[in-house]
């Protein structure tokens, strides 16, 4: 198994700098893994949609064989 993800960080909730954006990308990888954690992984080819902090869409995860 494998999973791909894609994070799109050109909107205002990653910031100007390196620090906001690293703690952008900690929080969208931790929802992503408390997601998994509690629901399992999805079927492949299942796009898990990401969010930032301002509720849009800003990338997607999915499985891979």
């Amino acid at each position: 198994m494998k999973i791909n993800i894609e994070i799109e960080c050109d909107n205002a909730a990653f910031g100007e700098t390196n620090y906001e954006i690293g703690e952008e990308l900690r929080r969208i990888l931790d929802d992503l893994g408390q997601r998994l954690s509690e629901n399992g992984p999805p079927e492949p080819g299942d796009p898990l949609i990401l969010r930032d902090i301002n509720g849009n869409h800003v990338g997607k995860a999915y499985i891979t064989a």
